[in-house]
Parts: structure tokens; sequence; C-alpha cells
């Protein structure tokens, strides 16, 4: 990510950080970086009830649990809930995960997406 690179420059270069992006550019080095919004996430948990809600947090768990790779991870399906009907989407997703990777069946009870 930018923030990777903007790390490395400050901690292994010297010179203010545009000065140093232009030197790289100059030697023909181009940094394009795509980063979804769901990578953007601060991974920290601060209110644990709130945070787990829209099962970001959780399919980044599995993820890591499961040694998951760019094929099988289920990070890159989910999306950030802005309504209850896209956080029971994500539940039905890992789910879904739990039951084809870790040959495990949940049931999804007492969600109501129309809150």
């Amino acid at each position: 990510s930018r923030a990777l690179l903007t790390h490395f420059v400050r901690v292994h270069l010297r010179g203010p950080e545009q000065e140093v992006w232009a030197r790289l550019s100059g030697l023909g080095y181009n940094f394009r970086v795509q980063q979804r919004e769901i990578e953007e996430i601060p991974w920290g948990i601060t209110d644990l009830t709130e945070q787990v809600k829209d099962g970001i947090r959780i399919a980044r768990v599995l993820d890591l649990w499961t040694a998951a790779t760019e094929t099988t991870a289920i990070l890159p399906t989910m999306q950030r809930a802005q309504t209850p009907s896209q956080e029971v989407d994500n539940w039905k997703k890992i789910c879904t995960h739990l039951k084809q990777h870790c040959n495990l069946d949940l049931e999804l009870r007492g969600f109501k997406a129309d809150r």
C-alpha cells in the first residue's frame, strides 16, 4: 500500500517525502497503488459489539485462520455495510465460507434486515 511505501521512504531514505518520490520517479520508478476501501479499515478493536456487526473483521480472522489464498479468501467478497441488509449479506457469506472451507454448517437466526 502507499502507507507501506511512505513508511519505507521515511525510515530508509533521506530528504523530504515529496523530494524522495520525485527522485525515485526520475530514476524511472513508477508507483501505482490500487487499494479497495475495505483494505483501509483499521483492524484494532475498540468496541467489539459495534465493530464485528458487519462481519468484516470476522472475515479477516477467517482468512488468517485458514491461511486463505487469493482464490479462497472471503474478505475480497465482503463490502463495508452501510445498511442492515448489507450486514446480513456479509454474514451469509461468512456462513457459506465456514461451510465450504471449515466444514461448519451454521444458520443465521434472529437477523432482521429491516431494522
